[in-house]
């Protein structure tokens, strides 16, 4: 028998790990273990999650020092002895059939199988556009330069404990760690797949919103410490070129934002005409900076506030 275990990172989640760990409860398929690492939390969290160890096989592991997500994963994969980890983040919920679905999809195709979700504020309506939408994963022959152009998977993965120790595990990123991990996964020849239904509610609050500049610092040096340790793939460096061009002008354009809230329009201008080097959207939200900062600020915060446009990155 395939055992699961489930790990769950949470810092001050005390208003949501009760509604994460009552959908693991309620799974059709249940994990034989369940890690919650809270990461230096202020608040109830791990009273709160303790609350949960009679209904389900519950370890709560605290007292550490808050490194992010990617350090608490890291500690809690190193208390489950499972076959396959599966991650939940503290904020967010599965739906019933959640296991049993990423079960099948891993028995079908191995590798590293990421959830579909809906985007859900709390309390409300789910948004109409998925993340990802199950037809998300490129084909298998591109899947590792598509990775290098943009993390298109959820956060929320299934994988096996012996493909996560081959390839070295969670390392020191901030809020990127999860990248970094899925381009050492499929580089070692793990094939991508996506879970053929929504099965996660991904919780979109204040602290969800798209990405900072410090984030975007974070997602370049994951591209360039790629590159870095693979000098020989031509392929990869080209592409690589191409995606820290775009993420170089997002930080310019973060930058630009940032600018023109403390009301120093000619800095967010100036900016933003550096973001102009980016493309698609960053193009058009730096050319609107450049015409009208104030509108431009005013119509992101708006989109942000939005759960149906809100992203992690």
């Amino acid at each position: 028998m395939t055992t699961i275990g489930v790990v769950i990172p949470a810092h001050n989640a005390e208003e949501w790990i009760g509604e994460a760990l009552a959908s693991v409860a309620a799974q059709t398929r249940l994990p034989e273990a369940v890690v919650v690492v809270d990461d230096e939390s202020s608040d109830a969290t791990t009273t709160v999650a303790r609350s949960w160890c009679e209904r389900l096989p519950l370890v709560v592991l605290d007292g550490r020092t808050n490194t992010g997500p990617g350090g608490a994963r890291r500690d809690g994969i190193a208390a489950l002895a499972t076959d396959l980890v599966a991650l939940l983040d503290a904020d967010d919920v599965w739906l019933p059939d959640h296991l049993s679905v990423m079960e099948r999809t891993y028995r079908a195709s191995g590798g590293l199988v990421s959830a579909s979700a809906l985007r859900w504020a709390g309390g409300g309506a789910t948004a109409r556009r998925g993340m990802p939408a199950p037809s998300s994963a490129p084909a298998t022959e591109r899947q590792l330069l598509a990775l290098l152009e943009r993390d298109f998977l959820f956060s929320g993965t299934l994988f096996a404990r012996s493909l996560y120790d081959e390839v070295g595990g969670f390392r020191d990123f901030r809020g990127t760690e999860d990248w970094d991990l899925w381009l050492r996964m499929v580089n070692a020849g793990a094939v991508v797949s996506v879970g053929p239904k929504p099965t996660v509610l991904h919780r979109v609050h204040g602290s969800s919103l798209s990405a900072s500049a410090a984030l975007i610092r974070e997602e370049i040096r994951v591209v360039e410490t790629f590159v870095y340790e693979h000098p020989d793939n031509a392929a990869a460096r080209a592409v690589a070129r191409r995606t820290l061009r775009r993420l170089r002008a997002n930080t310019w354009l973060q930058q630009s934002y940032v600018a023109a809230r403390s009301g120093n329009h000619r800095r967010a201008r100036a900016d933003a005409a550096r973001a102009l080097a980016g493309t698609g959207p960053t193009r058009i939200y730096a050319a609107a900076m450049m015409t009208a900062p104030a509108l431009a600020v005013a119509r992101r915060d708006r989109l942000h506030d939005n759960a149906e446009w809100q992203v992690d990155r």
